[in-house]
């Protein structure tokens, strides 16, 4: 017992002891997120809502319909995308400028089409989902995409990930391994007195 690493021992056992806690958490985690895709796949068939200017950040109103008038469209961004036929190219997005609360803004992904040329649009009133944002916690995707585009393929919350089970067995198998590892080199440095 005299040749047992006390201070590898506690940092092994303390190390094994949070990769175990790390994968219940995340097996805690796969019930949380298994709730919130069950929200979302929910929010399609619930009333359409008005677009949010002043967001709750525990309660985002992810894949709800809603529309939004477009005053100005203060900028134009393109970011890769698919549309309704699953082809992919680019999804354009417009900065607008929204009536309402004063200098409130919205992004709006207008449409798809395989040129990166920004369209000519200059706003409107237009229906979508509700969905993460690049430059904003949400965006709205519109349903009728703008003249000159193609539809963008609708966001869909089962294509949102729920891995934290693999996670937790990743958590497991690395308590596992890093146990089995302490074994050996306990019994060597034990065996070498």
């Amino acid at each position: 017992m005299r040749n047992i690493p006390i201070i590898a021992t506690i940092i092994a056992l303390l190390a094994i002891g949070i990769m175990i806690g790390l994968g219940f958490w995340q097996l805690d985690r796969l019930d949380q997120k298994q709730v919130i895709l069950e929200k979302y796949g929910n929010a399609s068939s619930l009333e359409e809502i008005t677009y949010p200017i002043v967001l709750d950040a525990e309660d985002l109103p992810y894949y709800r319909r809603s529309s939004i008038n477009c005053s100005k469209v203060i900028s134009w961004s393109s970011v890769s995308g698919k549309n309704a036929r699953d082809e992919s190219g680019l999804a354009h997005i417009a900065q607008c400028k929204t009536t309402g609360i004063e200098g409130s803004r919205a992004e709006v992904a207008v449409g798809w089409s395989k040129s990166p040329q920004s369209p000519k649009w200059n706003g409107g009133r237009v229906k979508g989902i509700i969905s993460q944002g690049r430059e904003q916690p949400i965006k709205l995707t519109v349903q009728q995409p703008i003249e000159g585009l193609e539809i963008l393929k609708a966001p869909d919350p089962a294509n949102i990930p729920n891995n934290h089970f693999l996670y937790a067995i990743q958590w497991f198998l690395f308590a596992f391994s890093a146990a089995i590892i302490y074994i050996f080199a306990a019994r060597k440095k034990i065996a070498l007195g």
